[in-house]
């Protein structure tokens, strides 16, 4: 195909247009190449080239005006303003230049350093600061990664659109993230408008021990809102037997799970002891993030009407029994519950 045929075939209003082309033959002395433009192009002849002179199977950039298709220079004419990748990010301004995403990350690569017969066909585009840029002829629809960042930095500091922070432990405890003991994910997605919203989830592969909240930041870069948890599981955990004392048996022992702010109790001791009558104990601690806000009372569970038995759950966490006038041979804990927040 001729360059006026490809030209008449792709004619559009846009005055400089371009592709990612393979070379497949130089002619010094006219200073023009053949080059291979995919299916969308075929192959052209009589291209002049710019810069250093390309080499046959480089990969380089045609760039079509309205009478001509210029090749500049090839992977030996140092293109490393030449991104490729599978999705678009940026707003185009001088803070956030149009950037394209590349082995799925933010950033650049080099076309030099990509060298994939795939890209041919690919369009490239001028950015609002002079790059040139690539895309494929498919683009799909990505998720985008955020860098790492602090709960405190304001909503104005994401990227427009969708994206997705992933942050291990020691980045989320940097951060100063909620539950800064475990590894999350936070996804946010921008509207300058509108404003952003923003969703933390606990990362963990275990179904029982989940966590998620969300906040929200105002238009136009508006302060965040509180956290609020929207859904929590922390599965069973123990709790401390304090010295001298001892769970009622292995598959009784006394713990807590913490479910959408709501501690709920299991298991209970045996009467190791505990071996005086209306006498308080304190038999456990139940650890924090897990504690009443205010000291819960209640009764244990006894084996024995005659054996009734208070139970304290302090804010502080410490678990106390106060027997009666007649001794059980356990004091269970489970059935009670409390919010922690």
């Amino acid at each position: 195909m001729s360059v006026n045929a490809f030209l008449d075939q792709l004619h559009d209003p846009h005055s400089v247009r371009g592709l990612i082309v393979m070379i497949t033959a130089v002619d010094t002395t006219s200073g023009t190449c053949t080059v291979d433009a995919g299916d969308g192009g075929g192959v052209l002849d009589g291209c002049p080239y710019y810069g250093a002179t390309p080499i046959v199977g480089d990969l380089a950039v045609g760039l079509r005006f309205d009478n001509m298709i210029v090749i500049v220079g090839g992977n030996s004419g140092g293109l490393s303003s030449v991104v490729t990748g599978n999705g678009i990010g940026g707003v185009g301004s001088a803070a956030s230049p149009v950037v394209a995403k590349t082995s799925n990350t933010w950033g650049q690569a080099a076309l030099a350093n990509l060298g994939s017969n795939s890209l041919i066909g690919n369009e490239i585009y001028v950015d609002s600061v002079g790059n040139l840029r690539s895309y494929p002829q498919f683009i799909t629809a990505a998720a985008w990664d955020a860098s790492p960042r602090n709960q405190s930095d304001p909503p104005s500091s994401y990227p427009l659109g969708q994206s997705i922070m992933t942050l291990t432990v020691v980045q989320a405890a940097a951060g100063g993230w909620p539950n800064g003991n475990s590894a999350v994910v936070v996804t946010i997605r921008r509207q300058e408008a509108d404003g952003t919203i923003q969703w933390w989830y606990k990362n963990t592969s275990t179904p029982s021990q989940v966590e998620a909240r969300y906040r929200s930041g105002g238009g136009n870069g508006g302060p965040w809102t509180p956290w609020v948890v929207a859904a929590s599981d922390s599965g069973w955990i123990d709790i401390t037997v304090n010295s001298g004392f001892a769970a009622n048996n292995s598959t009784e022992r006394p713990s807590v799970r913490l479910k959408n702010g709501i501690a709920y109790a299991r298991g209970g001791w045996n009467n190791t002891g505990i071996a005086a009558i209306n006498t308080n104990y304190t038999i456990g601690n139940v650890p924090a993030g897990y504690r009443p806000l205010v000291n819960l009372i209640s009764r244990a569970g006894t084996n024995s009407g005659l054996a009734s038995a208070g139970l304290w759950v302090q804010a502080t966490g410490d678990v106390q029994v106060r027997t009666g006038p007649n001794l059980s041979s356990y004091y269970m804990f489970g059935g009670q519950s409390w919010p922690v927040d």
